[in-house]
């Protein structure tokens, strides 16, 4: 299994491949109760906001970004001034470790638009766990 770099032409999708579908699932299913209020907040397109952690697709989209954000505020995850809550990650979600949350927290510190860092921090997380299956046995 392996983790893929998807380039299109003027901008790139990643997508990860080898998420176990259960942990998958568990993603959807805590992130899912703020689909609709979080796709309207936002504008985001419903198949492309699903496709985040139904496909693990993350094309670059500025309402997905802020879809993204709006999920995490709803979910205590982040503060809506973009500050990360790591242990919330650890506590409700499958498969990040303290490791894990707090090496995306390192590489998204800098990141000043809340929308953008919400993304790529769990753009972060889910290549994160993506490596971490690949190195165990």
């Amino acid at each position: 299994m392996h983790c893929y770099v998807i380039e299109h032409v003027s901008f790139a999708i990643f997508s990860f491949q080898n998420i176990p579908q259960d942990i998958q699932n568990n993603w959807i299913q805590v992130a899912s109760p703020y689909y609709s209020k979080c796709i309207c907040a936002s504008g985001a397109d419903i198949t492309a906001a699903e496709n985040i952690l139904g496909k693990l697709i993350y094309p670059n989209d500025p309402c997905l970004k802020c879809f993204t954000k709006c999920i995490e505020v709803e979910l205590g995850l982040m503060l809506s001034d973009g500050t990360v809550v790591p242990e919330a990650w650890v506590r409700q979600v499958a498969a990040i470790t303290p490791e894990i949350a707090e090496k995306c927290v390192n590489n998204t510190i800098d990141i000043s638009d809340t929308c953008e860092k919400a993304y790529d921090y769990s753009q972060c997380l889910v290549e994160e766990v993506c490596m971490s299956i690949n190195i165990k046995p």
